[in-house]
């Protein structure tokens, strides 16, 4: 898959009608050296931004400050007031598609002149039929920055190039994408066995599962305590002529045990329910549309003929978290109601307790036995909260355990796909470490993989600390080039191009290299630079090479 065009229409006209070609494709800035005339606002950035838009972004970057994150107004109404549309061509063995684009609120999405109702729809279409992902994961906005490097992560991280907290697990499933492992279903379920792990190892270390045999010991200690405390109370001797208060005393205290008890069951229910309301709200106010896509993306494929618009999920989704809370919200209340009237219960029932005690005192032996049934009542609550403790840990063991044996058998089906991919990661570093060797003066770079516990983590060697942001950008070029080579050599789909932002602080040396590589390969090195960075190569070759220069009386969007 290469690029052909990126056409820019307005209202009014044409703006841009930019033709690719194999090889090396040059975005050249010939703005001076003079202090009055920088190349940071003539739009090269722009130019991969647009590009970006084409495959799906949210194209607030087109009129977004990258550093401070405040919007060009200027860019903003030229983008609206113009009703500026992006066009963007392809070609695959003779197929050609055409992404389509408008910027305004209204604006059309269409790929090949078919026309898209939402974005989540547009994007679906692009991972099908362009990325061939046929999951939820990875997904195209994961992929895409492999292929259009256009910021300082992308350009500063050869393999690691999403943001930050970007999980080991997620680059698995990408760059064994990469590499054509061939059972997407399989990844997918593997990611998401993964998330369920770390949820569940997340909860057990709140509960602390290390104590569990303090715990259970604890818990041994305290029926002890209970059943030699219950014989104390039992042998308590007290006058004949109490005998029917005592036994109304007893009555009271079982009264109050079994109301504590279920005291004890509304508080842990109110807890319950208010932690629920919590992360309800939360999810409320954080609700990730990327996750619903996937599950409407699904549904979908599945029923084509499905009537409801991604927003209608999407707003199904937030009614239902709005049920759930007004549901929940409804529960709390009436648990919170039951705890106001067992407990005005329980202060009557103590009320009771304390007349009886009273009445009892005159023996001189009854402040003994309420401290015992003091302790008593302590044990009870003791034990309560030791067994449901106990009960928790050990169901949440089982369920990690579960999910652990489903990710060693997860693994098991992996390596029945690994010779294959294997052997593809073969070739992709025949490039890798040629194409590196050029670059480096001798030094080859390879890319490998590491397995531990069944979870794969990739790695470039040769990396012993610190490299300078020129060798960086070098050997992401180097990477991303020999990545080309690979697909090419597999025949595959797959886009061969890569856009990079910049070579500014690529040695002269190292990017007539590169230049000459780009141009040997079956793809497509597309690269901004300053004009002033050519000096001493030949001003024929760059041109042959220039497919749009810009500069402060040209700018990419031309206003």
């Amino acid at each position: 898959m290469l690029l052909e065009k990126l056409i820019i229409n307005s209202n009014k006209g044409i703006i841009r009608d930019i033709t690719f070609k194999k090889g090396l494709n040059l975005i050249v800035d010939e703005t001076t050296e003079k202090h009055t005339d920088s190349g940071n606002n003539v739009g090269k950035t722009t130019f991969l931004r647009a590009i970006d838009f084409c495959f799906g972004s949210d194209g607030k970057d087109l009129y977004t400050d990258n550093e401070f994150k405040n919007n060009n107004q200027e860019v903003l109404d030229f983008l609206n007031e113009n009703e500026i549309v992006f066009t963007l061509i392809l070609k695959h063995n003779n197929i050609w598609y055409k992404l389509e684009r408008g910027f305004t609120k209204s604006a059309f999405l269409r790929i090949n002149d078919e026309s898209f109702d939402s974005l989540t729809l547009y994007k679906n279409e692009i991972e099908l039929k362009i990325f061939n992902i046929k999951n939820s994961k990875p997904s195209l906005r994961q992929v895409m920055p492999k292929f259009l490097r256009k910021d300082s992560i992308t350009m500063s991280n050869t393999i690691k190039f999403l943001h930050s907290t970007t999980t080991k697990k997620e680059y698995e499933t990408i760059f064994l994408y990469f590499f054509g492992f061939s059972d997407q279903n399989l990844l997918e379920e593997r990611l998401r066995n993964q998330k369920d792990i770390e949820k569940i190892k997340k909860t057990l270390t709140a509960l602390k599962p290390e104590s569990l045999q303090f715990i259970k010991q604890t818990l041994a200690i305290t029926d002890k305590n209970i059943q030699l405390l219950e014989l104390d109370v039992k042998n308590f001797k007290i006058n004949a002529s109490y005998e029917n208060e005592v036994e109304s005393l007893n009555q009271v205290k079982n009264k109050i045990l079994l109301l504590t008890n279920q005291i004890s069951r509304l508080r842990l229910k109110k807890d319950l329910n208010e932690e629920s309301l919590k992360d309800l709200e939360r999810s409320k106010s954080n609700i990730d549309p990327l996750v619903i896509e996937e599950i409407y993306r699904e549904a979908k494929r599945l029923i084509p003929t499905i009537q409801k618009e991604f927003d209608d999920v999407l707003n199904f989704h937030n009614q239902m978290i709005v049920r759930k809370i007004d549901f929940i919200k409804k529960n709390l209340q009436e648990t919170n109601q039951n705890l106001v009237t067992e407990n005005r219960k329980l202060k009557l029932l103590l009320d009771d307790q304390s007349l009886i005690l009273k009445r009892l005192s005159e023996t001189g032996s009854l402040a003994e036995l309420e401290r015992l049934q003091r302790e008593l009542n302590k044990l009870f609550e003791k034990r309560g909260a030791d067994n449901k403790l106990i009960s928790l840990i050990e169901e949440y063991k089982l369920k990690l355990a579960n999910l652990s044996i489903n990710k060693n058998e997860l693994n098991e089906r992996v390596k029945e796909y690994l010779e294959k991919f294997d052997n593809n990661l073969t070739k992709f570093n025949y490039y890798f470490s040629e194409y590196s060797k050029k670059l480096y003066e001798g030094e080859e770079y390879i890319l490998f993989y590491e397995i531990k516990d069944g979870d794969f983590d990739f790695k470039i060697d040769n990396i012993t600390g610190n490299v300078g942001a020129g060798k960086k950008k070098a050997q992401i070029a180097a990477f991303d080039l020999a990545f080309i080579s690979f697909l090419s050599d597999m025949k595959s789909k797959l886009p061969r191009f890569v856009l990079h932002d910049s070579t500014e602080d690529v040695s002269i040396n190292q990017i007539i290299t590169l230049f000459e590589i780009a141009n040997s390969i079956d793809g497509q090195y597309i690269v901004t630079s300053l004009k002033d960075k050519f000096t001493t190569i030949s001003s024929d070759f760059i041109s042959a090479n220039t497919i749009i220069t810009l500069s402060q009386n040209d700018k990419f969007l031309r206003f």
